[in-house]
């Protein structure tokens, strides 16, 4: 049986149902959502959603689902936040979202361009006319002005409403002001350049955040399910926990599984930092972000999806980038405390000189909008050299901190130890903590204790082999969260590394707590501040290292930043340079800033490239 219902806009046929969904249309999450939710659901087949259309089209089992549920879960993915399983992009709804209002700005700088193209090729071919006798020219800058900047007037207004002045409402009185003195051409170049600024910001945080689209991205979207002993190419968002998966040299692992055949070579970077291929073998377990370098491996799947490890890092880190932490609260801070002095000390030179169009030019001018993007963009570009490290930063004040760090506290086993037998030898120390000890302290650190739960002699031997006079033995948790907060009350800012739960309570009360694992405990993720997925005791002088570089080009580039506006109001005052030229300058200071923020990706460390003991 089969029937058409046109008043609900759905047609149905037996095992297949096409229908019109509004909220659909023009909606490109709610489409991923969908396609998601339903290609997971025991008895679809399977699910094209259209978002530019808005019809949903799913082939079914009868005898598994009915049309009302598959109604109501189309419904309820409209609210849900779904990872897909090996999207080739970043797979968040908040990824998809910044891609689009990034659009929208690249699409009113090329609107208020074109217009401003257009003048000024009308005056360069047709002879120049003044404004005030051509109103044609006049009303079409006019209209374009306040129709592409209103969006800017409306947060310089509402922050005036605040009792607040702010970069929008300088701009917003800037181009009123151009209009008023019937140049309206000036106020459309001073709106357009503004929003060239604000394009360029968006670029660079979009490159900041383009190493998570290459983690996932490796220009493949099927992967290969046998079906009694036969390979059948199915694609990633078809894979459910259970399926047997084949998979060869140069393939991308989109899902959490144990191998149940063969042998591979595989590259873990993308999820652990871990630069070294390594071997693995029938009843070892592989993880999503791995890829094969040679041989081939069929695994049985465990986890899809949001469910995968890789996921709930990414997951993570997607929460962190929307963090506001307390570093950029002070620059917020700042920010709006210069601007109005910005303002008042730009109103004195026309107070002194008579000349508006010298205020319009020291408002441009003095704005400090170039400095306030140094912080966000430094910490973002570190951050993600961190993660491509396999160090994860969930909260990045860490980085703040950890460039001030005096005291490194230590849990022995499994952090300077192996935490296992080997050779015979009970727990020997790591090889990488002797030199992980020696650069800390070429860092200028000279502070170091260890806390352990294990047995005093135990403890004073490794102490002993790395040369920390601190430290103790046969502690509880409680006894070293006890000690921990002792030394921070001591004046010290603490860094705390461990690896197991009983570290915990050490961990939360630090400045900076460091959980090594290669797979993170969840029960553990709360405690940490970073957390090192390479399992690497080295990777805490690299974060301290890049921590320090980091804070230095922050620095950086208020001082550049500010100098370029000293020098810009002395350019005004002199009389070396006008409205025009002072948009240009403005949106120079602000690339300069954002290129050397940027230059935190490529920096080399002070420190780790050295050759220690």
């Amino acid at each position: 049986m089969y029937y058409a219902n046109a008043a609900d806009n759905k047609f149905i046929l037996p095992g297949r149902l096409r229908i019109y969904i509004k909220e659909l249309k023009n909606n490109p999450i709610y489409c991923e959502r969908i396609h998601c939710l339903l290609s997971k659901t025991i008895g679809i087949h399977s699910v094209k959603a259209n978002h530019f259309t808005g019809k949903v089209l799913v082939y079914f089992d009868e005898k598994k689902i009915d049309v009302s549920t598959l109604e109501n879960l189309m419904m309820e993915a409209q609210h849900l936040n779904i990872i897909p399983a090996g999207s080739a992009k970043y797979p968040t709804s908040d990824g998809i979202m910044t891609e689009l209002l990034k659009q929208k700005e690249f699409k009113r700088v090329v609107i208020a361009g074109t217009v401003l193209t257009g003048i000024l090729v009308k005056q360069i071919f047709f002879g120049r006319t003044t404004l005030a006798e051509d109103y044609r020219i006049f009303t079409i800058a006019s209209a374009a002005t306040i129709l592409t900047g209103y969006p800017l007037f409306k947060k310089g207004i509402d922050r005036l409403q605040q009792r607040g002045i702010n970069y929008e409402l300088i701009l917003s009185f800037c181009a009123f002001s151009c209009i008023l003195l019937r140049e309206s051409t000036l106020s459309l170049f001073v709106i357009t350049t503004a929003y060239l600024s604000e394009a360029i910001m968006k670029t660079m945080e979009q490159h900041s955040m383009k190493f998570l689209e290459e983690c996932f991205h490796n220009g493949n979207t099927k992967v290969y399910k046998l079906v009694e002993g036969q390979p059948l190419e199915i694609s990633y968002d078809a894979i459910v926990p259970g399926d047997m998966l084949l998979f060869t040299a140069g393939d991308f692992l989109p899902v959490d599984g144990e191998i149940s055949s063969g042998e591979a070579v595989i590259c873990q970077k993308s999820f652990n930092g871990e630069s070294m291929p390594h071997g693995v073998k029938t009843g070892d377990k592989v993880y999503a972000g791995t890829k094969i370098a040679h041989g081939s491996i069929q695994i049985i799947v465990k986890a899809v999806g949001e469910d995968t490890e890789y996921s709930k890092i990414l997951s993570l880190l997607d929460n962190t980038w929307k963090t506001k932490w307390q570093l950029e609260n002070r620059v917020d801070q700042s920010y709006h405390q210069w601007m109005p002095l910005a303002a008042v000390l730009s109103f004195i030179g026309f107070a002194v000189t008579g000349d508006i169009v010298i205020l319009i030019t020291l408002l441009l001018i003095a704005c400090p909008k170039p400095a306030y993007h140094a912080t966000p963009i430094a910490i973002r570009t570190a951050m993600t050299r961190a993660y491509m490290e396999g160090i994860v930063i969930k909260n990045p004040y860490v980085i703040e901190k950890s460039s001030k760090a005096s005291r490194v506290i230590f849990d022995k086993t499994g952090t300077l130890t192996l935490g296992r037998e080997e050779n015979g030898t009970l727990d020997p120390l790591r090889r990488e903590s002797i030199k992980a000890i020696n650069l800390l302290k070429m860092q200028g650190l000279r502070s170091f204790e260890i806390l352990s739960g294990d047995r005093c002699e135990f403890v004073e031997k490794i102490a002993s082999e790395l040369g920390i006079e601190n430290y103790q033995g046969g502690l509880s948790a409680k006894d070293k969260a006890l000690r921990v907060q002792a030394a921070k009350e001591e004046g010290n800012i603490i860094i705390m590394v461990g690896d197991g739960i009983n570290d915990g309570p050490a961990l939360c009360h630090a400045h900076v707590g460091i959980l090594m694992t290669v797979h993170p405990d969840p029960n553990m993720l709360p405690c940490a501040d970073v957390v090192l997925l390479n399992n690497n005791i080295l990777s805490v002088p690299r974060l301290i290292d890049l921590s320090r570089c980091t804070m230095n080009n922050i620095n950086q580039s208020y001082r550049l930043s500010i100098s370029m506006n000293f020098f810009g109001v002395l350019l005004v005052l002199i009389n070396g340079i006008n409205p025009f030229f002072a948009s240009f300058y403005k949106d120079i200071n602000s690339l300069l800033v954002l290129l050397n923020a940027m230059r935190l990706s490529k920096t080399p460390l002070k420190y780790l490239n050295r050759q220690v003991n």
